[in-house]
């Protein structure tokens, strides 16, 4: 009996598990005392009841006393194997727990720590100790101040205020420097309940989050480039609708994103895009390839641009292709900037004339067909017509607007089929297709007579000329470089013979050319070969016949060339820039010159030098004299500037600047070759002048033109009521001096007394003119 109520109260026991109650009664584990409470509640009332209705029905008195003699043992057994059923049940739960638990937090990467609200360590459980801010051994015990940097640990003891406060903290996040390394934790904080403990306690989790920082901080630089990226960057899915616009995007276009989002691309215009690149652009991209190119796209304002566009697709891991990219560059300056070279380089940037490349381009093409055609064409080389005077008295802007105007007269002129090109300054240049000598001769005659038609610029009314060289091809030359040569060479002759005119190339021109390039080229080593030299003729007073004075001549004698003419080379030293310095040297020299002879005790005479307009022009001029003077130590009274009238006129202002430069100095002025130029007689009154030389082209027919004595006479009357000396040269007969003389001529040069000299020659004719005077060797 016995047996069997230990046997069904532990079949109940068993029934009665925590499990059983947890599944049917659903008992929270706070209620597990009051389960094992009731069960043993119920098994005590089980064996009391059925112990008591045992013993009702034993009649044996004696039986009755064994009985109860050995229930309460019976009961403690009982009641013990209950408590160990129930233990042992506990006790394995309790067990796969703490192995449940154990191998969840092994598998947890994160750092638990259990503190207090100072911040003191009590346990903790790490699977990579290599994360730990101190040792294990040295960690329990000590405070997160102690352990941690302070500002790391200001932000772990924040935490755990937080978490004191409302329950919990999450997503503070410090920084530790473990080893070499930097290391991101982000903390998560709960208090922990203890019914035991007056002091809180906190379970920290610290969780490594330096690869997600590094992550994000890659994910933040990408997001700050793309967005902060000069070019428009567009995302959109597969079917090209818009997903995503950068800020450069807006920036251009003008549209916002809430604008561009869920819009084609289309929307910016590309139908003005050739379809077939558009095609071209789709067929890339779904093939998964990458595709450049240029679109004309449109803002948000109507403005057109330039958009160069880089359009790649984006693939996931497996393959597929999940949107498209697209990144633009507005390159519209970009367009314009190669435009505008594509326009320096091919066409002249003033008239819009194509230049020298692509008139070279032109000319190639119709040289290409004239010559398959056997048809000749000529080429015109047009110079304007002191061009330089125009610059320098009205201004360059006057200038320039002036080739403006010519350049749309000589358009207006010629066929669609003809070239016209500015190579530069004041030159054009004409291919004319089909053209023989008489249709040039026609064209030629044309341009000059609507060039010369008065045109008028701001507040002046100009009247121009063109001198115009021609060249034929074939006869003058089957290339752009020998035509062009021949054609200048022909446009140097129209100016030689009057401006205002047109030469055809010959022969004897080429000649011409060929020896001026040849001299030019020769001048170059002049000074340095010892080729020059300088000659002087005396000059004579008229009335005393003694000599007061010498002009220096300069003469090339070239070993090949012979002795080449002053009238030749001059010339070609001003085209070349070769002037400045061969003037300087004939300064050097005949200063020189004429302190030595003063030296040598000579009479002390006047030196006169002629100086090149170029030469006169140059601002330096005054202080190059002033130090040639000082470094020879010649006295500045021995020595006078000749200057020919033209020169003086071509800027009347900055001439007399520079004459009285010259004459505060002590140097003296004189205008030569007079009458030949167009002297005002206002301006003469203002130069610092003392004398006048009369052109030689007056003296030579003096005796027989009337109108040349009366040139003469009224040119000596005129420079004597200006209180100016008058000289004259190119005297060779006695009845020109005797003229001279009796017209009150002060000085007279000319062969009748001497041909210009070399410095001995001219000392024994200063010596034979003073009868013999002692020299000093």
């Amino acid at each position: 009996m016995l047996y069997c109520i230990a046997k069904i109260t532990i079949k109940m026991v068993k029934k009665m598990s925590l499990k059983y109650f947890f599944k049917r009664f659903y008992f929270s584990r706070t209620q597990a005392p009051l389960l094992v409470t009731l069960g043993y509640t119920l098994t005590a009332v089980l064996w009391i009841l059925g112990s008591s209705q045992l013993l009702s029905h034993i009649e044996d008195p004696k039986l009755i006393h064994q009985i109860e003699k050995f229930k309460g043992l019976a009961f403690v057994f009982i009641t013990s194997g209950l408590l160990y059923v129930l233990l042992r049940s506990w006790y394995k739960r309790i067990m796969a727990s703490h192995d449940q638990l154990k191998a969840t937090l092994d598998t947890i990467p994160d750092l638990l720590f259990e503190v207090d609200l100072d911040g003191r360590y009590f346990d903790y459980h790490s699977s990579r100790d290599d994360l730990l801010a101190a040792p294990a051994d040295k960690l329990i015990g000590k405070t997160i101040h102690e352990i941690l940097p302070k500002d790391a640990a200001d932000v772990c003891i924040e935490a755990l205020y937080e978490a004191n406060v409302s329950g919990s903290s999450h997503g503070k996040q410090i920084e530790l420097l473990l080893g070499e390394e930097h290391k991101w934790f982000e903390l998560s904080v709960a208090r922990k309940i203890d019914l035991h403990s007056t002091k809180p306690h906190f379970i920290v989790l610290s969780r490594d989050i330096t690869e997600r920082k590094l992550t994000e901080e890659q994910l933040l630089k990408l997001s700050q480039a793309i967005e902060q990226n000069t070019s428009a960057l567009m995302i959109t899915d597969v079917q090209g609708t818009i997903e995503y616009v950068n800020a450069a995007f807006t920036r251009i276009t003008g549209y916002t994103p809430q604008e561009a989002v869920g819009q084609n691309p289309q929307f910016l215009g590309l139908f003005k895009t050739p379809t077939n690149l558009y095609n071209d652009l789709w067929n890339h991209l779904i093939k998964g390839e990458q595709w450049s190119g240029e679109f004309i796209n449109r803002k948000k304002n109507g403005e057109e641009y330039f958009q160069s566009i880089v359009a790649t697709p984006i693939i996931d891991k497996n393959g597929n292709i999940t949107n498209y990219m697209a990144v633009g560059e507005d390159i519209t300056n970009r367009k314009k900037s190669e435009e505008q070279i594509h326009f320096l380089a091919n066409f002249d940037p003033l008239t819009g004339l194509p230049n020298r490349v692509q008139m070279e381009d032109r000319f190639n093409y119709i040289i290409s067909i004239s010559r398959r055609n056997e048809h000749p064409f000529a080429l015109m080389f047009l110079d304007l017509d002191h061009f330089k005077d125009i610059n320098d008295s009205l201004g360059h802007k006057v200038g320039d607007e002036l080739l403006i105007n010519l350049s749309q007269r000589l358009k207006s002129i010629l066929r669609e089929e003809d070239t016209i090109s500015r190579l530069g300054g004041d030159e054009f240049v004409l291919v004319l297709p089909d053209t023989d000598a008489h249709a040039a001769t026609v064209i030629a005659q044309k341009l000059l007579e609507s060039i010369h038609q008065t045109i008028v610029l701001s507040e002046y009314e100009l009247s121009v000329t063109f001198s115009i060289g021609i060249a034929l091809y074939p006869s003058d030359g089957n290339s752009l470089e020998v035509l062009l040569k021949n054609a200048d060479a022909a446009m140097y002759r129209a100016k030689i013979e009057g401006r205002n005119s047109y030469r055809f190339f010959t022969e004897e021109m080429q000649q011409q050319s060929m020896r001026t390039l040849e001299l030019s080229n020769a001048l170059h080593h002049a000074i340095q070969n010892n080729e020059l030299h300088l000659v002087y003729q005396p000059q004579i007073s008229a009335n005393s016949s003694t000599i007061i004075g010498a002009e220096a001549l300069l003469r090339w004698n070239h070993p090949i060339f012979g002795n080449v003419s002053p009238s030749e080379f001059i010339a070609i030293a001003e085209d070349n820039g070769l002037i400045l310095q061969i003037g300087e040297w004939v300064l050097r020299n005949a200063i020189a010159q004429t302190k030595l002879w003063i030296d040598k005790g000579l009479p002390p005479i006047i030196m006169a030098i002629n100086l090149s307009a170029v030469q006169f022009r140059d601002t330096a001029l005054p202080e190059l004299i002033a130090s040639i003077l000082q470094e020879i130590q010649l006295p500045p009274e021995y020595l006078e500037i000749e200057l020919t009238e033209r020169a003086a006129m071509h800027d009347p202002e900055k001439a007399i600047v520079t004459m009285n430069k010259l004459h505060n100095q002590g140097i003296r002025m004189s205008i030569d070759d007079f009458g030949t130029g167009y002297s005002s007689l206002s301006y003469l009154k203002k130069f610092n002048i003392y004398k006048l030389k009369i052109d030689q082209s007056f003296i030579r027919d003096i005796n027989t033109d009337a109108e040349d004595k009366a040139i003469v006479g009224a040119i000596i009357d005129m420079a004597k009521g200006l209180d100016l000396l008058t000289i004259a040269e190119g005297v060779e007969t006695v009845s020109q001096l005797k003229f001279l003389k009796n017209q009150g001529c002060d000085e007279i040069q000319g062969y009748l007394f001497s041909k210009p000299l070399i410095p001995s020659e001219f000392e024994s004719f200063v010596a034979e003119r003073f009868n013999g005077s002692t020299l000093v060797s």
